[in-house]
């Protein structure tokens, strides 16, 4: 992202709109949510790492949601698959994001919705330690009524995906400072990517929620076939701003121009051993200054690879 596109978003973020700003906003370009379910003892690894590089090369993000909730998933049977993923959520944190993974929700009691949604974190972060240390997007099975994701605020979460069973509209619900719960969306394999903008879709939200490859479905042929038709339809999408592909975790900043945001600036010190990196730094800081948007920075600490050296979080019980 270049850095004036970052400073008109921040900008976006800080000022309330007035209504025909709003309504203008509202006509932008329609939003993508690519998300990818399943991710398991079935998954085949090297067929999850092409998918994997074909997104990522495109430049197109996709929210991986690991089936850690699982009782049947074995952390050492499948170590392979899962340290696959977390090493491409490490790699391309802008692009691949995690998202914990509960069975249904619908009729428990907030507070046995704030503690599933607990237990799933902590089961995605004892399958993969090594992920990055916290996850605000939970993924569950409909139905689910829409009022009870507030409860999962309490633990953590942000935005709430509930999976189709079956091709749905996509729905985005939550006021400001809720859990948005995104409901909906095309469940489809790899290799029917290309035939995604075949179909007529005039909603402003598409979720796209491809099953993990297995080994012995589709051929390795197939999914780069289908995958690389779909990103470059994707590409004449976004150039022409039609559509903007996004992260899950991105719904809550993105979801309408009026949504009231609460955006923390922090910059990274860059290796000073790269000059150019350290240059560009000082000279965005001084941009950052300049618009008066509050920021802070400090250097990169490495993040603690086993769980008894991460701080301790409040949680559930």
């Amino acid at each position: 992202m270049k850095r004036r596109r970052m400073l008109g978003l921040l900008a976006a973020c800080a000022l309330p709109l007035p209504a025909a700003a709003r309504t203008t906003a509202s006509a932008g370009p329609r939003r993508l949510l690519v998300s990818i379910r399943g991710i398991g003892h079935r998954t085949d690894p090297a067929r999850l790492s092409a998918v994997l590089d074909l997104l990522t090369a495109a430049m197109i993000p996709a929210s991986l949601i690991p089936a850690a909730g699982e009782d049947s998933v074995d952390p050492l049977a499948n170590a392979e698959i899962f340290a696959l993923v977390s090493n491409y959520a490490r790699r391309f944190p802008g692009l691949i994001g995690l998202a914990a993974r509960c069975r249904r929700l619908g009729g428990l009691p907030p507070y046995d919705i704030a503690r599933q949604g607990f237990l799933a974190r902590q089961a995605l972060h004892r399958l993969m330690p090594e992920a990055p240390p916290f996850c605000t997007v939970l993924a569950c099975s409909g139905p689910f009524a829409e009022g009870d994701a507030a409860a999962l605020s309490g633990a953590g979460f942000r935005t709430l995906l509930v999976l189709p069973a079956a091709a749905a509209p996509v729905r985005v619900t939550g006021g400001p400072g809720a859990v948005l719960v995104v409901s909906g969306g095309e469940p489809l394999g790899f290799p029917d990517a290309g035939a995604v903008f075949a179909r007529r879709h005039l909603g402003q939200y598409r979720h796209l929620v491809f099953s993990a490859p297995e080994t012995g479905a589709a051929t390795p042929a197939d999914i780069v076939a289908g995958l690389s038709a779909f990103s470059r339809q994707l590409r004449e999408e976004t150039t022409s701003a039609r559509r903007v592909s996004l992260l899950a975790n991105e719904v809550a900043l993105r979801n309408h121009a009026g949504f009231r945001r609460r955006l923390a600036l922090h910059l990274f010190e860059p290796d000073p051993r790269l000059e150019g990196d350290a240059a560009a730094l000082e000279v965005f800081a001084r941009m950052l200054t300049g618009a008066e948007i509050p920021y802070s920075r400090g250097p990169i600490c490495p993040c603690p690879t086993r769980q008894k050296d991460r701080p301790p979080c409040a949680g559930w019980s």
